[in-house]
């Protein structure tokens, strides 16, 4: 009995360091984002100049997932775990002490380099320490804390800038990172991919990684270039000219970096689109949840980062128990019903207003909370359980590469389709109002000329929108350079026409302003329906995810 407690005990304590390692990586991903305007206060930078901080890592994770699984199957798992945690902590350490925009950017790189090694190595040690009857029960709650740590990121960024200053965030990595190194090197025990060997397939290695360099680097970069520029288009043929090639290579090596009989495993592969087709709704009903609250419903960063974190709360409560469910009744059924929770998720966000009230937003973030917990853990654990165990580095790898590359074309895509519906509603907007200013009566003709000609003369936006106070700010520069020119007599009358339509300006400018805010709603609304289109795509391809129960067990037999 105390030999069964001890070993309990003994792998409880190796799964809180193995989820400590990976915890780290995946809190890096998001809870940098709400520290962007500090920083760009801090190193006095433009927008296009501190994407790179949230680039840089993203772009070095995507582009290492899958070597670092190779490396980790022929060289051990543990050993490039606690290295990647190592190289992470210095990473921290030095993109907090960090002096210059491009310092901060390249040691964000290494950590982007060193989540690749611990993220997806973090997957076959944690399903090390249970029985093979238990490895949804390990992927639940795997589940459960990446979700909390991806979610949770805008909140606890939001707390610690507000706190302290923008560089806690990547302090609080250090003391956790020493201590996974020392007790990750003193109790995790090596395991290896048996059928590896040592060489190194160089040749696979540099083009892999090629495509996933020029195709995450077009994603990220899309919208800025524009989806049908050349430098976009030639990013995607270089990427995919590098797979193909590294396809025929892989198919000719003899010690190939990715077994292709793996290709040919149905529910594996269904299984990681689900996880590409996941991380679309993941990241991208983030994106656009983070606009909408801070845009439309007038949120602070850390309102809206603390309100999101309950997505995380609820797919934390699902995650273990279906995890652990999905190892006695299959997978197959959690991923359609948790994909249907997160398509039927975002129509529901299709019907937020500026008037939202609390209960009715919590609610619906429980709802897709809950969808994410229930098609996560359960997925994960079937892309395990259908490919030969000392190929289980290597489905880690493949399965975070797909759910990363999901992620960063989710935001491309959704930001454009954003863009697509917003641009014509704007327009329609921009006419509403313009009519509105002509048929007023209190206006003098001059300032509804000034005022119709700056609004057919600006790329009016949800974020540019101009506030009632900076419209009577100009009128009142307006009127200022009229009564210096003028006469006593003539500045009586001036002030008293002025005093009239600025009355009368904030009488109609809310109104304007709640037109341009409904028609972006609008343009809100079409973009999580288009997702909630994509997510019911997800629930049929999640059918394929998994085999029968009973298949399963003749199979094992």
């Amino acid at each position: 009995m105390n030999q069964k407690s001890n070993f309990s005990r003994n792998r409880i304590l190796l799964f809180v360091i193995v989820v400590m390692g990976f915890f780290m990586p995946l809190l890096d991903t998001t809870i940098v984002n709400i520290t962007i305007p500090k920083m760009m206060e801090y190193f006095s930078a433009d927008t296009q100049e501190i994407t790179w901080v949230l680039n840089g890592y993203n772009l070095a994770f995507a582009v290492l997932l899958i070597t670092a699984s190779r490396l980790a199957d022929q060289f051990g798992r543990k050993r490039i775990f606690t290295i990647g945690v190592l190289i992470f902590t210095i990473g921290s350490l030095f993109s907090g002490l960090s002096t210059t925009l491009g310092m901060l950017i390249f040691f964000r790189v290494v950590q982007g380099l060193a989540a690749a090694l611990v993220v997806p190595v973090s997957i076959p040690l944690a399903v090390e320490l249970f029985p093979p009857s238990k490895k949804g029960t390990a992927m639940g709650l795997w589940g459960a804390f990446g979700s909390l740590a991806f979610a949770g990121g805008p909140a606890l960024g939001g707390i610690l800038t507000e706190r302290f200053e923008w560089q806690s965030i990547f302090y609080l990595n250090i003391p956790i990172g020493i201590i996974v190194f020392i007790l990750g090197n003193l109790l995790l025990r090596e395991s290896f991919d048996p059928s590896a060997t040592k060489k190194i397939d160089w040749a696979g290695m540099i083009t892999l990684s090629i495509s996933m360099f020029t195709l995450t680097l077009a994603l990220i970069q899309s919208n800025e270039k524009g989806w049908l520029s050349v430098y976009i288009l030639s990013m995607l043929l270089v990427a995919m000219v590098s797979l193909i090639v590294f396809v025929v290579i892989e198919r000719k090596s003899k010690n190939p970096m990715i077994p292709m009989q793996m290709m040919r495993i149905k529910p594996f592969m269904a299984g990681t689109a689900t996880l590409f087709v996941l991380g679309i709704g993941i990241m991208g009903g983030l994106f656009l949840l983070s606009l909408f609250l801070i845009d439309i419903m007038g949120m602070s960063e850390l309102s809206g980062g603390l309100i999101i974190s309950v997505i995380a709360l609820a797919a934390m409560l699902f995650a273990p128990f279906c995890g652990s469910l999905s190892d006695k009744i299959g997978s197959r059924w959690f991923g359609v019903i948790g994909m249907i929770i997160v398509a039927i998720s975002m129509f529901l966000f299709s019907s937020l207003t500026a008037t939202t009230t609390g209960w009715d937003l919590f609610w619906r973030l429980v709802v897709v909370g809950a969808g994410f917990g229930i098609t996560m853990s359960p997925v994960i654990s079937s892309t395990i359980r259908n490919v030969p165990p000392d190929k289980v580095g290597m489905s880690s790898g493949i399965t975070n590469m797909a759910r990363t590359l999901g992620t960063v074309f989710g935001i491309a895509l959704l930001a454009t389709f954003l863009t697509f519906y917003i641009t014509p509603q704007t327009s329609i907007a921009k006419n509403q109002v313009i009519n509105m200013i002509e048929k007023d009566e209190v206006f003098s003709g001059q300032v509804k000329s000034e005022m119709i000609e700056k609004l057919n003369n600006s790329n009016f936006s949800i974020e540019n929108v101009p506030t009632l106070s900076s419209v009577i700010s100009e009128m009142k520069d307006a009127e200022t350079k009229m009564l210096k020119n003028e006469s006593p007599l003539s500045q009586f009358v001036t002030k008293a026409s002025f005093e009239k339509q600025e009355g009368e300006i904030r009488k109609i400018w809310p109104v304007a302003s709640d037109i341009f805010k409904n028609h972006a709603i609008k343009a809100f609304g079409a973009t999580f329906d288009f997702l909630g289109i994509l997510m019911i795509i997800g629930a049929i391809i999640a059918f394929f995810s998994d085999v029968p129960v009973k298949q399963r067990k003749v199979k094992i037999e």
